[in-house]
């Protein structure tokens, strides 16, 4: 009989986006597939498991009837997917769930959090057999399958009462994905505020960014590319179950221009509309109207801040002229340009962060997201503010693009100064006449205007 394995994002009544290395708490309706679960999906479907999903923040289900649901299932295995962002919350969860689980599971855990504590992970979400760090490769499929003491990269597992510890492993290449069991997240659970079709989901060409801005958690992972043609036949799954809408959540989309002109070409073909993210210094005219011609309707940039200074402090490697130049090309070729913007990081003082605030609102953008610096977990800005600006090294529940709690001391700007300030961008930005008038007359579908309205509805009042 085929072992049963559960995928299980946690329950909570926040919008938590565990994935990917990077969790943060959804800042209005938006929700995407859990980019980790989707891919290790494609690896237990291969294995011939018995495959179950519980997505309890998708289903929006509370943590009683997800064990309830856990204990119908009666699992072999459940690999959860836990985060920084929600740390509290999950650990929690685990106890709870450990407590009233009338089955005996294997528990394995994955996510951000896992990379932190490694080893600690043991005895903070006690009683778990084991962590897995990557979600692309097979390594957890071994460690099920022929676990006895035998060291697997990206694991580290219990085996009797002695940790068994493998080294965390990014190769250059992500060889041979699995096609990921699709059919499992009902895109009617899930919903992408760039999406212009109905039907969206979520998909990668490659791991992590081989660039280095200090605050982000991929510059500290090696970075991957996927097979092309392994692209390409997912790509093909999508169509056959009605997904005309792809959000590529690849850190920098296209690097490698051969592979992108390959990509865009099938895009092109099979008629699958996307948006992913860009960098600013990565653009030029021959790649944009590439990305016209194969569907591509929105283009999420990094800009950080609008101030050089600050950008170079932090390795972004980015010049204001960059910045402008691509909002250019984006405007030039009818592609919406989404930007993200960090309101404060050290040396921002109220000056420079109404400076960014200020310039958002003169480049014409179709998105923006707000957010205050988090020293997410492996970033050397983590480092730098446990040395220099005092965050606490022991607090783990690290979410600050939807502010709630301090998890650092500024040395310049309080807390209530910060989300102030954050708040006020979001207004000014979203509320602003000319925009709401730009935007309305943009909108290309029925489905994209109820979309807008939904997201300008949990960004206001949720």
């Amino acid at each position: 009989m085929k072992k049963k394995v559960l995928l299980l994002n946690l329950p909570w009544k926040e919008k938590y986006l565990r994935e990917y290395f990077c969790s943060k708490i959804s800042k209005a309706r938006y929700y995407y597939p859990p980019v980790d679960l989707v891919y290790i999906s494609g690896r237990f479907d291969e294995a011939k498991y018995n495959l179950f999903l519980i997505d309890s923040i998708a289903e929006n289900i509370s943590p009683a009837t997800t064990i309830e649901k856990i204990n119908n299932i009666a699992p072999d295995y459940i690999y959860f997917l836990a985060g920084a962002a929600s740390f509290r919350e999950d650990k929690w969860f685990i106890q709870q769930l450990l407590l009233d689980l009338t089955c005996s599971p294997k528990i394995i855990g994955t996510g951000d959090i896992f990379r932190e504590l490694k080893e600690e992970s043991f005895n903070v979400f006690k009683w778990i057999d084991a962590i897995n760090f990557h979600f692309t490769t097979a390594d957890v499929i071994s460690y099920i399958e022929h676990w006895d003491w035998k060291i697997i990269d990206n694991m580290i597992y219990m085996h009797e009462d002695h940790l068994v510890v493998g080294k965390e492993q990014f190769d250059k290449w992500i060889r041979n994905v699995p096609i990921p069991k699709r059919e499992m997240f009902d895109p009617k659970n899930y919903s992408n505020p760039f999406a212009m079709r109905e039907y969206s989901s979520v998909m990668m060409t490659d791991l992590s960014c081989p660039f280095s801005c200090e605050f982000c958690p991929y510059s500290t992972i090696n970075y991957s590319v996927r097979q092309i043609d392994d692209v390409i036949e997912e790509i093909k799954i999508l169509k056959t179950i009605w997904i005309n809408d792809v959000f590529f959540v690849d850190a920098t989309f296209g690097l490698q221009k051969e592979r992108l002109q390959k990509l865009c070409n099938w895009l092109r073909q099979c008629k699958m509309s996307r948006s992913c993210f860009w960098r600013v210094d990565n653009i030029d005219k021959e790649k944009i109207e590439m990305m016209k011609s194969a569907w591509c309707h929105t283009i999420v940039f990094g800009i950080e801040s609008m101030n050089q200074d600050i950008l170079d402090k932090y390795n972004k490697k980015t010049k204001i002229s960059q910045i402008r130049e691509a909002m250019d090309l984006c405007k030039k070729n009818k592609i919406r340009a989404g930007w993200t913007f960090i309101v404060w990081l050290p040396w921002d003082d109220e000056k420079s962060i109404r400076n960014t605030i200020f310039l958002s609102k003169t480049l014409h953008l179709d998105f923006a997201s707000f957010n205050i610096a988090t020293p997410r977990i492996w970033t050397h800005f983590r480092k730098d503010m446990i040395e220099k600006w005092f965050a606490n090294p022991d607090e783990l529940n690290l979410e600050s693009s939807k502010q709630k709690t301090q998890v650092w001391n500024s040395h310049n700007l309080p807390l209530a100064d910060l989300v102030r300030l954050q708040k006020s961008a979001v207004r000014s930005f979203y509320l602003n006449p000319k925009y709401i008038i730009r935007r309305l007359l943009g909108l290309k579908s029925f489905y994209e205007l109820k979309n807008s309205i939904f997201e300008m509805y949990y960004l206001f009042f949720k």
